[in-house]
């Protein structure tokens, strides 16, 4: 093995535990959570977001363009999209999140 193939491998194995906790996650939801499709979703409406301006004035109006982008894509997309069954795993779903997020 390559010296740096061997560096990676071994950064894997030392973070094998953070890699594979979405393995507690209800198998039916594992798709969802280690799809990028949603990221590229998102990277794509921020393209549209900055292409549709030649430039903006300051870094912080940029920013203010992309919040109201996201707060727009999620009233109007995501409040209303819910996966079939995920109330069968909200409770499991509480206690991870519990466990992970909430220390």
């Amino acid at each position: 093995m390559g010296k740096t193939l061997s560096k990676t491998f071994n950064r894997w194995i030392d973070k094998i535990e953070t890699l594979m906790t979405f393995l507690e996650f209800p198998e039916y939801l594992r798709p969802h959570i280690y799809s990028t499709n949603w990221l590229e979703r998102l990277n794509k409406e921020f393209r549209k977001v900055a292409k549709t301006k030649n430039s903006f004035p300051t870094e912080p109006a940029l920013k203010s363009a992309i919040y109201f982008k996201i707060k727009d894509i999620i009233s109007k997309y995501w409040d209303s999209q819910r996966l079939n069954g995920f109330v069968l795993y909200e409770a499991k779903l509480k206690i991870l999140w519990e466990k992970y997020y909430e220390k």
